[in-house]
């Protein structure tokens, strides 16, 4: 999976990119409040990743692994330091608990933004159009 957030004079977005070898599986882009953080772009755009792995039939993926690459380190480190109480991260740890109950193993990847991975480039990419539309989530 791959996740970016977005935020410009245009406005906050966020993508979420699900792939599967090299299928991609589904595709979420989404507009937020143009008083969101990049930060929160980013959080939410992980949130809803996890939530989308959440409800695929688990049997159907042998390992149940989720890899989720992103280029926010501090949406990682968010998520790690349970002191973080921001709502987003909060509920990021809540879901990734329930999905370890389900015996998903959820792993995080930072990827460098500038180092030209397709895949993160397309969510970068996304992300930016999400930012542009006129409807927010």
């Amino acid at each position: 999976m791959y996740t970016d957030g977005s935020k410009s004079e245009e406005g906050v977005g966020a993508e979420i990119v699900i792939l599967y070898g090299c299928n991609t599986i589904v595709s979420l882009k989404l507009k937020l409040g143009d008083r969101c953080s990049i930060n929160q772009a980013d959080l939410l755009a992980i949130y809803k990743a996890l939530e989308m792995i959440n409800s695929l039939n688990k049997d159907r993926f042998n390992p149940q692994t989720a890899v989720i690459y992103t280029d926010s380190s501090v949406a990682i480190d968010s998520i790690h330091h349970i002191n973080n109480h921001l709502y987003i991260a909060e509920e990021t740890r809540k879901m990734i608990a329930n999905l370890e109950k389900r015996e998903w193993k959820i792993k995080f990847s930072w990827v460098n933004a500038n180092a030209g991975i397709r895949c993160n480039e397309t969510a970068d990419r996304i992300a930016n159009e999400a930012a542009r539309n006129r409807h927010e989530v």
